[in-house]
């Protein structure tokens, strides 16, 4: 079975976690790659805010789900991403900016 994919405007990614979906995705789509940076500090208490709002024990620690993530590659995601903001910011910030490096993407030739 062969898939038909019409190749549309650049989609604008933002949590991707491995370099292999990016790679599948970039097979099909151009494009334009956000990484939301935040602190140890900040990432911790928002994972421990998200158990405590599923009620569910961790299956891990917050220390072992990270370095599980960084061993999905996630270091060498980040270097090849087109922005990187500040995730601590407010929401209504993070899509200004982020609109703001659009126009470099909209031009990709498809």
């Amino acid at each position: 079975m062969r898939i038909r994919v019409r190749r549309a405007t650049p989609l604008i990614l933002v949590g991707i976690r491995t370099v292999d979906e990016l790679d599948v995705i970039r097979e099909f789509w151009p494009v334009f790659v956000v990484a939301l940076d935040a602190s140890a500090k900040v990432r911790k208490r928002r994972w421990d805010r998200r158990q405590v709002e599923t009620e569910s024990p961790a299956l891990h620690s917050w220390e072992e789900r990270d370095a599980v993530e960084r061993s999905w590659g996630l270091d060498d995601l980040l270097k090849g991403v087109d922005i990187t903001l500040d995730a601590e910011q407010p929401v209504d910030n993070i899509v200004e900016e982020t609109l703001e490096h659009w126009d470099s993407v909209s031009r990709i030739e498809v």
